[in-house]
């Protein structure tokens, strides 16, 4: 307990001498620490994460709901921030275009997050026909070759799900594990089959239909803690990011893993969640050091 106190005591002092340094420099330069930041020589992506990382841990509520993107309208967002922070809109002009860009990669991932968050929250019925087409369209883009002879048949298992009702394994992630795996079957058909096949060695198998939702959840994870938007603030060429850049780096992760499974030659698919740790670290290590794209 007394370990406890004295972390929370420091913690407490931490915070206390951070606003009594950032108070000085307002009083020094004249400009609050979003304008110092925005004005800095950084790069835009090293700027967008101090920006980001300023407005989550702002003393205003109004600055702390910004980067979740519950109110995406730019103008309406710098006209909060320069009524928080107590600035003329009609003299900061300049610094309203110099943080702009930031503010519109954190609006940007903040909807992204919202948009995947609903389409994982959002089950999978049997009874809408959207998913049941989208599921049957799975089938066909990974086995055009074999008909699928019901609804409900052990023959979904060749695709690796558990049993022959693919609705049940959706439960985790809802139609978002749906949406990621038919993107990489669709628009990486040759890559997605050469998976599959893969999938099916006589030593090193595994349930490629359960991976990718296991894969999904990781991703949704990384995205919803802030793991990678570092990585989408520098990298995402396209603003607002559309949702299909999630399903890209889905796509990313499962020709990846499939490489990464074969390489560590596991006993047997108990080993899966240990791989899967491991190369979950083993991602956001090359993340950090800007070695890769979660990109095919």
């Amino acid at each position: 307990l007394t370990s406890i106190s004295n972390l929370v005591m420091l913690r407490l002092l931490a915070r206390l001498l951070w606003s009594i340094w950032k108070w000085f420099l307002r009083l020094l330069t004249g400009q609050c620490e979003l304008q110092r930041i925005s004005a800095s020589k950084k790069s835009l992506g090293e700027k967008t994460i101090l920006i980001e990382s300023s407005l989550r841990n702002s003393k205003s509520e109004v600055l702390r709901r910004i980067p979740s993107g519950e109110d995406a309208d730019m103008d309406s967002v710098a006209r909060a921030i320069t009524k928080e922070k107590g600035l003329d809109s009609t003299k900061h002009q300049l610094f309203l275009q110099q943080i702009r860009p930031s503010l519109l990669r954190i609006l940007s991932v903040g909807v992204l997050v919202r948009e995947v968050k609903s389409l994982s929250s959002e089950p999978y019925s049997q009874d809408d026909e959207k998913h049941e087409e989208m599921l049957l369209k799975l089938w066909n883009q990974l086995m055009p070759s074999t008909p699928l002879e019901a609804r409900k048949t052990k023959q979904w298992q060749d695709i690796g799900f558990q049993g022959n009702n693919p609705a049940t394994d959706f439960r985790g992630m809802g139609v978002l594990s749906l949406h990621c795996l038919l993107n990489f079957s669709s628009v990486h058909q040759d890559k997605a089959r050469a998976v599959l096949s893969h999938s099916h060695h006589p030593q090193f198998s595994y349930p490629l239909a359960i991976v990718s939702i296991s894969l999904t959840q990781l991703l949704h994870s990384w995205l919803t803690t802030g793991c990678i938007s570092a990585y989408l603030y520098t990298n995402a060429s396209v603003w607002p990011i559309p949702v299909g850049h999630f399903m890209e780096m889905h796509s990313y992760l499962m020709y990846k893993f499939d490489e990464f499974w074969f390489s560590k030659e596991p006993e047997d698919v108990m080993a899966f969640p240990r791989i899967r740790e491991e190369f979950s670290q083993s991602v956001l290590q090359q993340l950090k050091e800007e070695r890769i794209t979660l990109q095919l």
